[in-house]
């Protein structure tokens, strides 16, 4: 049976729960990798490549302003040695989530998700993201500052940094290595059974499964 990508359900459990899997003809060990806390001064949440940003554009839904814990799941393959990361998680709740919807940018009603051209994605507060980008104009070295920020916690193949572009005061932006690479990567809203906003997963399209997995899901 051909194999299609895991649900945003399948790869949130397989995360938080550091599952072990068959993942096509590699066995992946996922591993529950805490980054710290995320500063969302703004309510405002913007999901993109960070190395090309030039106008930032939030998602459509807001959420409370905010300190809130921030993950990435890491995939080893135990065949290749090798580390990716297979998602990234903002928890926004208590509870568990249940449902799955698309998070859609403003104004792109219907995208299915945000181009990565550098092996980088990005969570951050929209504050956070309007800085980066101005200074992204303004000094055309900070693109590879930003780089070797993220790649100061390498370990072959992921990487990640928690930053502020302005100061050292609490971190508005997180950025990590995009799973294999370039692509386009979907966010999604995870909400509990009782319609309350869980969290907010991009997933990086590294798990894989089968259909009749994923009808199950």
């Amino acid at each position: 049976m051909s194999a299609i990508a895991a649900s945003p359900r399948q790869v949130y459990s397989a995360v938080q729960f550091e599952h072990v899997l068959r993942n096509g003809d590699s066995l992946l060990r996922m591993e529950r990798v805490p980054l710290g806390k995320l500063a969302v001064p703004s309510g405002r949440i913007v999901v993109c490549d960070p190395l090309i940003l030039s106008r930032p554009e939030p998602l459509e839904e807001a959420i409370p302003v905010g300190h809130y814990d921030i993950v990435v799941g890491v995939a080893h393959d135990m065949d290749f040695r090798d580390q990716r990361i297979a998602a990234a998680i903002l928890f926004l709740g208590q509870g568990r989530p249940e449902q799955w919807r698309l998070a859609e940018i403003e104004g792109e009603a219907g995208g299915a998700g945000y181009g990565v051209d550098t092996g980088i994605g990005s969570i951050m507060d929209l504050y956070g993201a309007l800085s980066l980008a101005e200074k992204l104009r303004e000094n055309d070295q900070y693109g590879e500052y930003l780089e070797a920020a993220v790649y100061e916690n390498l370990v072959p193949t992921r990487s990640w940094v928690l930053m502020n572009p302005e100061s050292a005061l609490d971190p508005t932006c997180a950025l990590f290595t995009s799973g294999i690479g370039d692509g386009v990567y979907a966010s999604y809203w995870g909400y509990t059974a009782d319609g309350e906003l869980a969290c907010l997963m991009t997933d990086f399209r590294l798990l894989r499964t089968d259909a009749e997995q994923q009808a199950a899901a």
